[in-house]
């Protein structure tokens, strides 16, 4: 058994705890893994960090030493408890992370990075793509979510929240992480991403593409048809393809007439 595990158990045991399904939790405890994240992460420009689901505190120790100025957000209160005995003076927001005012962070010298909650990754990248660029933002999610955002041309899982992030930004790097890393052990396989928001995108072009994904397998025409648009002659291949064929640029020159 690794150190982490053997944390782990030892920490849960003293507080009488166990990992909450309803939080979502599943402890990264693969020492080498947490390693591999760690330095797959530019930290260059970044002043202020910002950890959701910070649970026992294995990614916040590393983040510590960085000294940089850091704030973790736990909707645990028992989780909480940990931290403040392990990380004096910590500054910990207690609550749901989708409720938490992001304003009080400088968005340009922020990284914000956590292991989400499986059940609202959704919720909390639809928050994340709101803000302003630039913003730089690593977190954990399942694989299979994972893919999807990562948009390329072509891919049947490509989806709106997946193309808004590549018309905003980039992924720079990623780390695959087996279940076996977890304690306890979730169901699926894992990817820990990092991107960064450069270019200033409306956050209605976000709904538009919605309406433009919103049955993957017909035609972009028919997706976009309740919007009554009258589309150029040049526009027409386009609209002939299926959302996940097109091009960012494509998309692109979609959004200038949704």
């Amino acid at each position: 058994m690794n150190d982490l595990v053997t944390l782990t158990n030892k920490l849960l045991e003293e507080n009488g705890l166990s990992a909450k399904k309803s939080f979502g939790q599943n402890f990264l405890t693969n020492s080498q893994i947490l390693d591999k994240i760690f330095e797959s992460i530019d930290f260059e420009n970044i002043t202020n960090i910002v950890e959701i689901g910070p649970g026992l505190g294995f990614l916040t120790e590393r983040l510590i030493a960085l000294e940089k100025k850091l704030t973790v957000i736990e909707a645990d209160r028992d989780m909480v408890n940990i931290l403040k005995n392990r990380f004096i003076g910590l500054d910990i927001i207690e609550g749901d992370c989708r409720k938490v005012d992001y304003n009080r962070f400088d968005k340009k010298t922020t990284l914000f990075i956590g292991n989400l909650p499986y059940n609202i990754t959704k919720d909390i990248l639809e928050i994340f793509i709101n803000f302003p660029s630039p913003t730089q933002f690593s977190f954990m999610v399942q694989k299979e979510v994972g893919d999807k955002l990562k948009y390329k041309e072509g891919n049947k899982t490509n989806c709106a929240l997946g193309a808004f992030m590549a018309l905003k930004g980039a992924f720079y790097s990623e780390v695959n992480v087996p279940r076996s890393s977890f304690t306890p052990a979730p169901k699926v396989e894992s990817i820990f991403l990092n991107y960064k928001a450069i270019n200033s995108v409306d956050i209605q072009n976000y709904k538009k593409l919605k309406q433009l994904f919103i049955h993957p397998n017909k035609t972009v025409q028919n997706n976009l048809k309740p919007l009554n648009i009258n589309f150029p002659e040049d526009y027409k291949n386009l609209l002939s393809l299926r959302p996940h064929q097109l091009k960012i640029n494509d998309i692109d020159k979609l959004l200038t007439l949704i």
